[in-house]
C-alpha cells in the first residue's frame, strides 16, 4: 500500500468515526488501518467518535484496538478474556469490586 492509499484510508476512518459508521470502521480494521493515527488536529478516530456522540462506533474502535493488543501478545481474544487477571481488571475499569 502506498502512502497516498494509506492517507485515504485514514481519512475514511476519521470520516466513519465522525458519522458513526461502525461498519466502515470494521471494514477498515480488516485492511489494517491504524486506529491510533491522529488527524491534522491531533485527534484519533476514538476521539472523533466520542466527541460526536457515537458511542457504538467508539466501542467498535476500542474493540479493534483490544483485539490487536491480544494478537500482539500472541493470544486469541478469547484466551485473553478468559484469564482471571483480565476479568478483574475489566471489572475494575467499569467500577465493580470483583469479576
Amino acid at each position: 500500500m502506498t502512502a497516498t492509499d494509506n492517507d485515504k484510508l485514514q481519512a475514511m476512518l476519521w470520516a466513519a468515526a465522525a458519522t458513526g459508521d461502525s461498519g466502515m470502521v470494521r471494514r477498515l480494521a480488516l485492511v489494517g488501518v491504524d486506529m491510533d493515527a491522529r488527524n491534522n488536529e491531533g485527534f484519533t478516530a476514538f476521539n472523533i467518535a466520542t466527541m460526536k456522540g457515537h458511542a457504538d462506533t467508539a466501542k467498535t474502535i476500542l474493540a479493534v484496538r483490544e483485539f490487536r493488543y491480544t494478537q500482539g501478545l500472541g493470544m486469541s481474544a478469547e484466551a485473553w478474556l478468559d484469564r482471571p487477571e483480565t476479568r478483574v481488571e475489566l471489572a475494575r475499569s467499569i467500577g465493580r469490586k470483583s469479576a
